[in-house]
């Protein structure tokens, strides 16, 4: 039955939220994977602005989400005077490693976002999101290989060969500035 669920959501444009399609890690695209992880954490807050008023087709073996016990938030100050929690610096360091392959501690994220100001927008937003992720990649190629980071298909249309080689040149350079990439 699910399968058949799965398909008609798909014909109409629905997100499709599938639990068990989320654990076993195949088959959500980006919005769909977000969903379906604060289903299944049990997470609560608004959600990304992508999100919001799109159709959804749920299918979930999630019978009731555990409820997630108060934790007093940390915060953390950056230099330009910008207070955010740590949680969302937590995230935004997700979102750059999904992105880019390389991981950063967290001192080291909170560098490259007051350099690039980025720090000022993610408090502005309340939440790490595609745009910041976008953001955080373009600082991270701009502050390493001194390019920004090539937009949707530039690595696999690359009219010049410099192109080609971005992604090895980004690991080199991460490495060398004492970054792990994954």
């Amino acid at each position: 039955m699910s399968e058949q669920v799965r398909k008609n959501a798909r014909l109409r444009g629905d997100l499709l939220v599938d639990t068990e399609m989320y654990r076993e890690g195949r088959g959500l695209k980006p919005y769909e994977h977000e969903y379906a992880r604060r289903l299944v954490l049990g997470l609560s807050g608004p959600l990304p602005r992508e999100l919001r008023g799109k159709p959804v087709t749920v299918i979930s073996d999630v019978s009731r989400p555990k409820k997630v016990k108060r934790q007093p938030k940390q915060f953390v100050k950056t230099v330009n005077g910008v207070t955010l929690e740590r949680q969302l610096v937590a995230d935004a360091r997700d979102q750059l490693e999904m992105q880019t392959g390389v991981w950063l501690k967290q001192p080291q994220l909170i560098e490259l976002m007051e350099e690039s100001g980025i720090d000022e927008t993610l408090a502005d937003f309340g939440e790490a999101e595609t745009q910041i992720r976008e953001m955080l990649a373009d600082a991270l190629a701009m502050k390493l290989v001194g390019r920004s980071w090539p937009k949707c298909g530039a690595l696999y249309n690359a009219a010049e060969k410099s192109d080609v080689n971005f992604s090895s040149e980004l690991d080199a350079a991460a490495k060398e500035a004492g970054y792990m990439v994954r």
